[in-house]
Formats: C-alpha cells, structure tokens, sequence
C-alpha cells in the first residue's frame, strides 16, 4: 500500500513542462502519430487481455506482468497461450515471456515478452524520476474490438514509492482508463515513455475487486450454490469481472518504466 504522506500532490499544473533535458517537446498529435504502430493487443488463451508496446525493433514487447500471467496462481505464472496483434500488418503473432517471473517483477508488475520479426515500431524509454507534478501525460492504448489504436491526455498527479520487501516507483495521472489499458505506456511531453500502466496497482474497483476474489475462494474450497441449474458463485465471478472491465475512472497508475528498462539491459547483458 502506498502512503499517502509520501505521495507530493499537484499544486499547480504547468501545461507542457518536462525535465526530460535536451528533449523537445512534443503535441498529443505528435506523440500519437510517431509511436501509435507501436502499441498492440495482447491476447491470452484467446482472449483480449490488455495492451503491450515495442521496445526494440526485433520484437522486445513491454507489458504489465498480471496481463500476461494467471490471477489464480497470484500472478506467477505465465499464461501457456500469449499472443500478439501487430498494429501495422494486423498478423497475429505467438508470444513468449522473455524472462522469468519473480517476486520482484510481480510487485513492480512488468514482463517482457517477445515475438519473431523485425523492424518494428518502438518506444523510447524515459524517466520517471524526471518528470514533476503538473507535467502533461498521455497514454496511448490498444482497444479491443475498435482494431486500432486511441490516446488520451491528462497530467502527472502525484509520484510515490510503496513500502514492502519489493518497492515499487508509482506514477498516478489524470486521464481516463478502464480494463484493458493495462501495458499501455505513459509518454511524457517529449514522447518518452516513464510509466507501464497497472490498473493492479490501485485498481479501478478495490471493491469489486475484493468481491471477485471472495467468491474465487469460495469457489476453490467447494463451495457452490445453484439455481435452476446455474451455478450463482461462477455467474458473479463473471458477473464482476464484465463489471470490473467497464467501469471507467478518470485516475490511472502507472509502475515506473525504469523496471523494463533495466530488464531489457540484462536480457541484452545475458546474450553477450
């Protein structure tokens, strides 16, 4: 959890700030146009399961660690089935994690998958720890069912580290999400990327949240209730769960982009 008398709150917002140095700032249309091919879908066992971006032309994808792994083995797991909508061509591609699970990369929620191919649209990678409270923000993220890609812009909120074994750097900014956006990259003004979206981080109903994972419990431990021939505790867990992936909220989180980085760096050391 994080606390909030370590969280420093906006007192002002500074339209197109940035302390990314010797950067140029960059227009929401500029951001959207150089890094929209980029951002793609990411499909677990068949299902539309969240967005993920390029890091590197050879197919380095960046995600968050819960889209790509199985909620029922707390997130530990890799899903046996990842795949990957690429934005230009539309081709559906397999996916494999790049580097294992660990406690560490469940508690910043950051995985790194690749596909095969080349000459892929990338991000550039910034730092969190640059930008201020006020600072513009976008995320551009991969809607399901739309077959392309949407932006949206808001500000820098708040910057904070949660306690723990495993600190984690959190952005919270101003602009709409809603299930699905997780993976999606924050780009800051001058179109670098300082935060992987993480709707687990908060998430965008604790409430409902807590009620799906009473019902799974249940559920696991026998118990089952049923009505006409349904079975009630599997219809509220997907009941919730079509809930929980509608709702919108209007502040997002973001887990520092500096945990990919720093994968992607030893991926890179470990081939040499």
């Amino acid at each position: 959890m994080v606390h909030m008398s370590k969280v420093v709150l906006a007192v002002s917002i500074v339209a197109g700030t940035s302390l990314s140095f010797g950067a140029k700032s960059m227009t929401t249309k500029e951001i959207f146009s150089k890094n929209r091919n980029a951002v793609v879908q990411i499909y677990v066992n068949n299902q539309f399961s969240g967005t993920g971006f390029f890091v590197s032309s050879d197919g380095i994808v960046a995600t968050a660690n819960h889209v790509v792994s199985l909620r029922e083995n707390q997130f530990k797991k890799f899903a046996d089935n990842i795949k990957v909508v690429v934005p230009l061509t539309g081709s559906i591609l397999d996916a494999v994690p790049l580097t294992a699970i660990t406690d560490e990369s469940v508690a910043h929620d950051t995985a790194l998958l690749k596909i095969n191919g080349s000459n892929f649209t990338f991000v550039q990678l910034g730092k969190l720890s640059d930008e201020e409270e006020g600072n513009t923000a976008a995320v551009i993220c991969a809607i399901a069912g739309l077959g392309k890609q949407a932006i949206f812009t808001g500000i820098v909120s708040a910057k904070a580290t949660s306690d723990g074994p495993n600190p984690v750097d959190v952005v919270l900014f101003q602009t709409p999400v809603r299930g699905g956006f997780s993976g999606s990259p924050l780009f800051n003004s001058t179109g670098q990327v300082i935060g992987i979206v993480s709707t687990k981080v908060f998430g965008i109903s604790p409430a409902l949240d807590t009620m799906r994972a009473q019902f799974q419990t249940a559920a696991a431990s026998g118990g089952s209730v049923r009505m006409f021939g349904v079975d009630v505790g599997q219809s509220l867990i997907e009941l919730t769960n079509v809930l929980d992936q509608n709702l919108i909220s209007g502040m997002g989180t973001a887990v520092s982009s500096s945990y990919a980085a720093a994968m992607l760096k030893a991926t890179a050391k470990a081939k040499k």
